[in-house]
This record gives C-alpha cells, structure tokens and sequence, in this order.
C-alpha cells in the first residue's frame, strides 16, 4: 500500500531529505532538475521507485527546515504537464502514478515513479543523450551515471525479451485450450520425439516459453498472448494491437477525406489475424484474367501472388513493435499496396534482401514457426522480390525509418514491361540516355509521387552506391527534383512531362491493374479507350431496348475482359440505373451460374465485382 501524501510529508519532516521522497513548490519548478529526479527513481536498482511531492515547500522563517504544503493554484495543468514530460523527455516513456490530495485543506499532487524493468535500463533524458542524461538516486540526491554505473545497467538486463515478459493481467483462463491443442499438434508433427507434447498444458505452455509460473500462478507471456490468447484477453491487455485494413480511394493519404471508403480492424490470435487479413487482402486484388487461343479455363495473375501477400502480413505482425501502441496498417489504394507496422527493422537496408533473421520477438517468431507460418532464415523480403519478379511486376520496396520506429513494404500493381508505361516514357521526349532501371525508376515515381535510393535499389538490384549515383544524373539531367531535408526523396520535374503525361502532376496514373476512380460512378470519359476494339465489335450497338439475350453476351463480353463493378458496367453499356441493371441481369445471371462475385463471401463490399463463370465463357466463345 502506498503511503498518502500526509504520511509522505510527515517522513520529509522527520529525515529532512528523503531518498524516496522529492519536493517541489509549484509548476514553475519542474524544470531539468526534475527530469533528474525522475531518472534516477527509473534507474535505481532495488529502490523501487520514489515519490514527487508538487505543492510543497521549505518553511523558511523556522530553525531547523521543515516542509509545508503551499496549495497549488492549477493541480490539473501540473498533473498534465507532469505525465507529457515523463512520456516524451526520456528514451523509454515513463507512466508515474498522479493523484491530487488534500493535506490541511491545501491541494497536492502526488507522483509515484515507479522503477522500470532492467530490460528498460538505463533510462535517460533524450535531449542530453546517454552519458549525459542518464541518474541514480544515491542518498537524497540524484547523481550522473558513470562508466561503472553503466556496466551494472547493462548487465543486470535480462536476456529474456519483451515478447517472453508475462503480461501482468492475465491469468491461465485468458489462453485458449483449442489454440494450445494446435501449437501442440504442431510441434509433435514437426520434432515427433519432442517431451513437451505430453505435458499438461501449463506445463507444456511454460516450456514453449508462452507462460510462466509467477507465486504459484501461470500467467501468460506476450508471445502465448498473442498466439493462444482467447479474443477478449487479448482486447483486455492489448487494446491497440490488430491490423487496420483500410481501402481510399486516392493516391495519396487524406489527399481526400471522403476518399476513404471502409476500414476493417481485426484484432484476435495472431494465426487468425494472419489468416483473415490474408484473404481479404487477396479478395481485394485487382486480378489479370487471360483466355489462350483453344483454351476451356481461363487464367488469373494477381497484381501480388498469395504467397507474398502472406510473407507481407507475417512478416509485419512478427516482427511488429508490441511496447508502442498502435495499429498494423494495410492501405489500399487505387494503385498500390502498403504495408506499415511499428517497428524500425533490426536489419540495415543494404541487408534486406541477405539470409539471416534478427527477430525483435524470437519467441513469437518461434511459435509462429511452429505453426509453418513463418519461416525464421531471414528470406521473407527476398522470397517477396523475387515472387514479384517472376510475375513481370515490380519488386516491393522496403523502407525502415528508426526516427518514427515505422516499417513499411510498397507493392505497386504495375507491370515493369507494359505499353502503357513505355508510351508514356516515349511521350517525354527525353534525350538523355536512360537505362531500362531508369525508366522503371521514373514509371515506379510516378506512381508514388516519388522515389528515393532505397526503392531504386530495389528496383535495379544494383548497390547503395550506385543507386544514388543514377538518382544524381537524373536529377543532374533536369528529370528528377531532391525534396525532403533528413529523409531526402526524388520526384519528377514538372517541366519534364507533356500534358499528356503529366510527369509533375500530384496525381499519377494508376497502373494496368489498377481500379478507376473519377466520376462517380467509378468510371471517367478516358476509360473508354481502354475496352478493346474487338470487345466493342462483339457486343455491338445496343441501343435502348436491346434483347435480354444480348444485354447478357454484352455482359460477358465485358467481364471477360476485366472484372467489373455494376457501376462501370451501366456506364459502358450506356444505362443509367445501376439498380435496374443489377436485378434484371447481373443477379439473374448469378443465379444461373453465368457470372461470379470476385469477394462471394461479402455481397455488399465496396469493391465487389462480378467475372464471367466458365460456362459463361462457353456461351461467348
């Protein structure tokens, strides 16, 4: 039980200075000296924290020093300012316990700091770095860490990570006895003489490091959480922790509020999570359908294979950032997808694509590994780069930015060879001679508005060196602009492009895969060129009263080319109600087996579209 403030003023008054027990008069105060303090009660080992007393002061007109309370005139404004400065001051933030108490009819505010975990040490104020910033409470004082200081830090840290650290909240009921079972069917399938699997299940938690007895307790570590915890424990414990499946329709980020059109969170076990978000990401794929020449079957290529999309997924909730709160983000846009979790990766840049895992949680990567959903080499990335490369698309760029503690993984939906794109390259009417990485450098900014030396290194394969070499002479050239002060980035002058190609426009064009978007129906004026003379041929002028039959073989025809949504086939067609269109024809010829949904098992999704069945291939062939 922790002592009240009239109990803590009492002790300051007995022993002058206190080592667990600081005063302060008023805001004005909190100044360094109190960053200071705060440190050394974080640090001190054995201490077990100390108490901040705000509101109380030296009475100077008595003999001997005694403390008196001084009443604070904004309680709330000290509390306020007192939490942001132990959440944003220091290396690790620091969650003091703060209360208002009335002593002799006076306010004052109560902070109880408490000891971080020797994991976290040595704690230190940002601004001044470790060998400056960093305290120990010795005596009533706080006294700069020396070299010595730092060696028991460090070795007093334990080898466990935060992923094997229990989770204080839970208890033994929070893990699932189904989720145990499988982790168990999987470990005897892979190591079939491995002792554990005839454990019961604490103990066989405990030896796969899932759980840990604490005071005759079995409570769950982070990574048992995370792959056998039951939904409510883990919503309980983890509140932030799920991935964000979030789908805009623009280019760029809140370019337009309205733009965003749905956002699915999904917060359970992680073998769950990897599943959903896998097949959502998949039903969402803008996909190539193709039919050869004496061919029965048609055949699809995704913009992302299966297999990347869930090296992707694993990848971002494995190796994740669980002490920051905050989502894993999957954002669709018209043209790309991106992958973003909390989390710098431990790997450098130039490692990417090298063997060898560094696991910022081993014991998640383990379990997941023994549930074959993950591998732990350290091929991921280049498992992913070289999916993409034998599909003919570009290659997924990886960026790692430690300042923000962000990873994020790019996949454009374009091809690298494609008319369209060397058109568009012709239309520039560049004479300086480009390389084929050069042109694909140029396609890939302006899809994204820009490209720097990491994603050119994974565009070419060519090194660090030479990558930034070839930005240089593209910029040196008058084709590419350097923007961005400590993260620098290129993106193509405006004065570059014809108005055709609108090579400075904010607003790129969206590759061969990408989905329209423009009017509001989702289909502009220019979309019509894109329908193949051949497909126009086939379907013919059909006027406003044409038959049933052939309103159904224009249908076909259409969704034989591409999938498409009820809305972009009304404008084709040249029908203004969608709703009329969907329950004459489009239903109808679901029911009949003619067409399929691309999402069957979500009717109403935003981006639902409908491709002909192979019998209806067989009625327009």
């Amino acid at each position: 039980m922790k002592p009240s403030a009239a109990d803590l003023l009492n002790q300051l008054n007995e022993t002058d200075e206190h080592r667990r027990v600081e005063a302060k008069s008023s805001l004005t105060e909190l100044g360094d000296a109190v960053l200071e303090t705060i440190c050394a009660y974080s640090n001190e080992p054995g201490l077990q924290g100390g108490f901040l007393m705000l509101g109380v002061a030296q009475s100077p007109s008595t003999l001997f020093p005694t403390y008196d309370v001084c009443d604070l005139e904004d309680p709330d404004a000290t509390q306020s300012i007192l939490a942001t400065r132990c959440r944003t001051e220091f290396n690790v933030t620091i969650r003091p316990q703060i209360a208002v108490e009335i002593v002799r009819n006076k306010r004052v505010v109560v902070a109880y700091v408490p000891e971080v975990s020797a994991n976290e040490k040595p704690v230190f104020i940002k601004k001044l770095g470790l060998h400056k910033g960093a305290y120990r409470r010795i005596g009533p004082t706080d006294q700069l860490c020396t070299e010595d200081d730092f060696c028991n830090l460090f070795q007093s840290r334990k080898p466990e990570t935060f992923d094997q650290q229990v989770v204080n909240a839970t208890v033994e009921a929070d893990l699932d006895p189904e989720a145990i079972q499988r982790v168990r069917e999987a470990v005897q399938k892979n190591e079939p003489d491995a002792e554990c699997v005839a454990l019961p299940d604490p103990e066989f938690l405990v030896a796969m490091g899932a759980a840990k007895v604490v005071e005759s307790k079995t409570q769950a570590t982070l990574s048992g959480l995370m792959v056998c915890g039951k939904r409510d424990a883990i919503r309980r414990c983890m509140p932030m922790v799920r991935v964000d499946y979030i789908r805009t329709a623009s280019t760029r980020w809140m370019e337009n509020p309205d733009a965003l059109t749905e956002c699915t969170s999904f917060a359970s076990r992680l073998p769950d999570v990897i599943s959903r978000v896998h097949a959502a990401i998949l039903a969402d794929l803008p996909v190539q359908h193709s039919l050869e020449d004496g061919a029965v079957e048609r055949t699809e290529t995704r913009a992302i294979p299966s297999r990347v999309v869930r090296e992707a997924v694993v990848n971002a909730v494995m190796h994740r950032d669980y002490r920051t709160p905050g989502p894993v983000q999957v954002i669709r846009y018209p043209n790309r997808l991106e992958i973003r979790n909390p989390g710098f990766s431990l790997k450098s840049d130039d490692q990417f694509s090298m063997p060898g895992s560094m696991p910022r949680n081993p014991a998640i990567s383990s379990l997941l590994h023994d549930l074959r959903l993950a591998e732990t080499r350290g091929m991921g990335l280049g498992i992913m780069t070289q999916a993409m490369n034998s599909i003919g698309m570009y290659a997924p760029f990886f960026d790692s930015d430690r300042s923000s503690n962000m990873f994020s993984a790019f996949f454009v939906f374009h091809r690298v060879h494609s008319p369209e794109s060397d058109c568009w390259i012709k239309s520039l009417g560049i004479s300086f001679p480009l390389t084929e990485h050069d042109k694909q450098a140029l396609v890939f900014a302006r899809e994204m508005g820009g490209i720097n030396m990491g994603a050119y290194r994974s565009i070419s394969g060519l090194d660090s060196l030479q990558s930034s070499r070839r930005l240089r002479l593209l910029r040196d050239a008058g084709i590419l602009r350097l923007k961005g002060q400590t993260r620098k980035y290129y993106v193509l002058e405006e004065k570059v492009g014809s108005s055709d190609g609108k090579v400075g426009s904010s607003t790129p064009k969206s590759g061969e895969f990408a989905p329209k978007v423009g009017s509001s129906n989702g289909v502009t004026e220019d979309d019509f060129s894109e329908v193949p003379d051949v497909v126009w041929q086939k379907i013919g002028k059909l006027g406003g009263r044409a038959s049933a039959s052939r309103m159904q073989r224009a249908i076909l025809e259409l969704c034989a080319w591409r999938p498409l949504m009820p809305a972009e086939i009304a404008k084709y067609l040249d029908r203004t109600s969608v709703k009329r269109l969907v329950a004459s024809y489009i239903t109808p010829m679901v029911e009949s087996g003619l067409l399929e949904r691309t999402i069957p098992d979500i009717l109403n999704h935003p981006a639902q579209r409908y491709r002909p069945t192979t019998q209806g291939l067989f009625d327009i062939l």
